[in-house]
């Protein structure tokens, strides 16, 4: 990027584009302040991570591909606290965030044409994060899988026998595309999920056109159980 537009700081860590930055509050990595700004909306936001880092996939190696891989890591769950302005108004607000960095060799490997992605946090103080990479053939990927995080933040691996994403609902945007915003996940070891799109359209025109954003998760009774965020290519 530009260098006026973009940078990096190591200590105390800081990133910064086109005006939006994340830093840390003092000397290390965290607590971390957010500060963003979209025309008249505002976010200023302390961000206290909970649990400590998660290595996605084999300590951190995340396969997703022969010879495709990156590496990645999750602070599945960070205290959030601050205020949030509408539109000239401001809000304090405090909830949870959840915080993913992952640099990778490549997007996709021969076969794959797309993923879905999901960050789900639960009311009871576990997090699940899963994928699954779709071939143009519809088999399942074996590359496919996630992390079951406990209360205390130990987390378990999921291989692709673990799980699995069943799209239940789509929506259908401007230029005619379905996406699935209502899904079924369904697990091994518990009950299955259900995970439904806060708004229908969360679609990102952007060079590489996502749908990214809000999702609501209910249990097999239609009881809000958690939350999280759900990215669709």
């Amino acid at each position: 990027g530009h260098p006026r537009l973009a940078g990096a700081r190591a200590d105390p860590f800081a990133v910064w584009v086109d005006g939006w930055r994340l830093g840390a509050v003092a000397e290390g990595f965290a607590p971390l302040r957010l500060e963003a700004r979209a025309g008249a909306t505002v976010v200023d936001l302390v961000l206290e991570p909970v649990k400590p880092p998660v290595l996605q996939g084999d300590r951190g190696l995340s396969a997703k591909g022969p010879g495709q891989a990156s590496y990645y890591y999750t602070l599945p769950r960070l205290a959030a606290s601050g205020a949030l302005e509408l539109d000239g108004v401001r809000h304090a607000v405090q909830g949870f965030a959840w915080f993913d960095r992952e640099w990778s060799t490549s997007l996709l490997s021969a076969g794959q044409v797309g993923w879905d992605w999901f960050g789900l946090q639960f009311d009871d103080g576990e997090e699940l994060m899963a994928f699954r990479l779709r071939r143009d053939d519809s088999a399942r990927d074996p590359y496919d899988h996630g992390s079951w995080i406990a209360r205390d933040g130990r987390a378990r691996h999921l291989e692709p026998a673990d799980f699995e994403l069943v799209p239940l609902r789509y929506w259908r945007d401007g230029a005619g595309v379905r996406w699935p915003v209502e899904w079924e996940i369904r697990l091994a070891d518990r009950a299955p999920l259900r995970v439904v799109a806060a708004l229908d359209d969360q679609r990102m025109d952007t060079l590489l056109v996502y749908w990214e954003g809000l999702v609501r998760v209910l249990d097999e009774r239609g009881r809000r159980i958690g939350a999280g965020y759900m990215e669709l290519t």
